[in-house]
């Protein structure tokens, strides 16, 4: 399995560790940094480790309390769609 990010999950990676800088402290953002790292090596052992969501037709995994990604399988590939922060309104809405 081989992982691809979309601009998408770039960018809201980013926004959350920005957000998470200036909100929490660098150890809470290092904390998020290595979930996200160890998520990876994960989901290439067991790309459907998330919940499959099927309003969203995704699969979702809590990376922290306060953070989802969302993801899709593709042939052999495992695509990250975004980083969704639970503070923020509902993914769906």
């Amino acid at each position: 399995m081989e992982i691809i990010w979309t601009d998408l999950a770039f960018y809201s990676y980013d926004r959350n560790v920005e957000y998470l800088l200036g909100e929490w402290s660098r150890e809470v953002t290092l904390k998020f940094i290595f979930k996200v790292e160890e998520a990876e090596k994960l989901l290439i052992k067991n790309p459907n480790l998330g919940r499959f969501d099927e309003e969203l037709n995704l699969h979702k995994l809590l990376i922290v309390k306060q953070i989802y990604l969302f993801y899709e399988l593709e042939g052999n590939h495992i695509i990250f769609i975004d980083f969704w922060n639970n503070f923020q309104k509902p993914y769906w809405l």
